[in-house]
């Protein structure tokens, strides 16, 4: 799939995908198939809005959202909270010549973030008309160890993986990361002209909804996700708020025909959820790991 995607979109997704994400989804395996990305409501990510276009605009509409102020806010809430639960679900599929490839990674990370311990569980799936691949690994840190477990359709017993301060970062497991927790950095570049779009229900809460549509509209994701597209057909964002500012789910569209003539949509959605409700347990399989090397 990176054959189709432009160097700005690769750019744009290594911060939308926090440096991590698309080297886990890059390559092409899979079958015919079309594995299902669902958001934590059950809304399918695979799905587009119908009748939203993009139409070239000379000028900016003026948003009816101060973003910097609402980017601050969430950035504020992050910032105090004790623990929290961050989630990533991505879609990428295409079709060449009416062959489908589809490529999903789905990404929570449970944060105690009072006493630096994480829980972070990844599953990724590829499918294409060469074959299919799955993939699953957990990941615990907790002070300066960190213990992995990953399962592969590609090998058959789990694999184990240990380190410790100073961690070797260009071999597994790299610890899970308390730097950038929240999505922060993505709000900081993102830039969008929201527009309020009334209010709706996440997780039994009555939250904002703030919507956009078209490139004029998310400059700073046109110029890395649009370049890709040589007719953008759909392009949108959604973000929900809470009333204390924290921005719990963000919802990312973009579909049309690739500069090499093929089908693409792109789909990402973010979570920050459980504010100071989130524990973080140790695995019971961190003894069936080898810690002496």
């Amino acid at each position: 799939m990176d054959r189709l995607l432009s160097p700005k979109t690769k750019q744009v997704l290594l911060v939308l995908l926090a440096v991590g994400l698309v080297a886990l989804a890059g390559c092409n395996t899979g079958g015919d198939g079309t594995p299902s990305v669902t958001s934590t409501d059950g809304e399918p990510l695979n799905e587009t809005t119908p009748g939203e276009t993009t139409t070239p605009n000379e000028t900016t509409p003026q948003s009816d959202v101060d973003f910097d102020e609402l980017a601050a806010g969430h950035e504020t809430q992050v910032e105090s909270a004790d623990s929290l639960t961050e989630g990533a679900q991505i879609l990428e599929q295409y079709t060449v010549n009416g062959s489908p490839s589809v490529s999903t990674t789905e990404v929570v990370t449970y944060y105690d973030l009072a006493e630096q311990v994480g829980l972070e569980t990844a599953a990724v799936s590829q499918s294409s008309s060469q074959g299919s691949l799955q993939q699953n690994s957990v990941k615990y840190t907790a002070g300066d160890e960190t213990f992995q477990r990953t399962n592969s359709t590609q090998v058959q017993d789990a694999q184990y993986y240990y380190d410790q301060e100073p961690y070797n970062m260009s071999a597994q497991p790299t610890p899970v990361n308390f730097t950038s927790v929240g999505w922060t950095t993505l709000y900081d570049n993102m830039n969008a002209s929201l527009l309020e779009d009334g209010t709706t229900e996440f997780q039994n809460e009555t939250v904002q909804k703030y919507t956009a549509s078209g490139r004029d509209r998310l400059p700073a994701l046109s110029s890395g996700i649009g370049s890709s597209f040589s007719e953008l057909e759909t392009f949108n964002a959604t973000m929900l708020v809470t009333d204390d500012g924290l921005i719990t789910r963000t919802t990312i569209r973009a579909s049309g025909t690739t500069v090499q003539g093929a089908e693409l949509t792109l789909a990402y959605q973010y979570t920050v959820t459980d504010v100071d409700a989130t524990t973080v347990e140790e695995p019971d399989w961190t003894d069936n790991v080898n810690t002496t090397g």
